[in-house]
């Protein structure tokens, strides 16, 4: 559940639901507000569309039916979820839908790889000095985010080293990591 004290953490941020709508060139926000929009972003559990491989991407219209299309997405865990239960619930469900539609073709649920979730405590240690740091540099206290979600990586140099991860990022919020336009 959200504490007070987590919540709280959402009030500083300066952030502009109509920036937001512009920049990604919407109509509307699934949430009126920035706390809501914000949390569903970086705290909750989500679910992201990659890709599909296999249909026609270039410009213009094309009416051919490609013998085999590939779907991919991903899935932002939180922590108390456990990631082998997800996989089967998502796999059956995805079975269920694709059995309900009585296609003669066929699907196959493949996971690629899975991680599990990681958050850190911001009034470690860690996180004071990079606070510090920032401000020191930057002139202005860090925002915590709570991005991340499954970041492989930090669950292992945590377990490796038995020390706690700090994420400082090293970039603009507007660069788009992961994406084909990254910057």
């Amino acid at each position: 559940p959200v504490t007070p004290e987590e919540e709280a953490l959402y009030d500083d941020i300066e952030f502009s639901l109509e920036s937001f709508k512009k920049e990604n060139k919407v109509p509307s926000l699934m949430h009126d507000n920035k706390k809501d929009l914000l949390m569903a972003r970086w705290r909750y559990p989500s679910l992201s569309l990659h890709g599909i491989e296999g249909a026609f991407a270039g410009p213009g219209a094309k009416t051919v039916i490609p013998a085999k299309a590939i779907g991919k997405f991903s899935l932002r865990l939180v922590p108390d979820q456990d990631r082998q239960r997800i996989e089967k619930q998502v796999t059956k469900h995805l079975n269920k839908v694709f059995a309900d539609l009585k296609s003669p073709n066929k699907m196959e649920v493949t996971m690629l790889h899975s991680a599990p979730s990681w958050l850190s405590d911001p009034k470690h240690p860690n996180f004071e000095a990079a606070a510090r740091a920032t401000e020191k540099v930057y002139g202005s206290l860090p925002d915590y985010t709570r991005e991340g979600g499954c970041i492989p990586i930090t669950s292992a140099f945590e377990e490796a080293t038995q020390m706690n991860v700090c994420l400082l990022p090293v970039g603009a919020c507007d660069d788009m990591a992961h994406s084909q336009n990254e910057k």
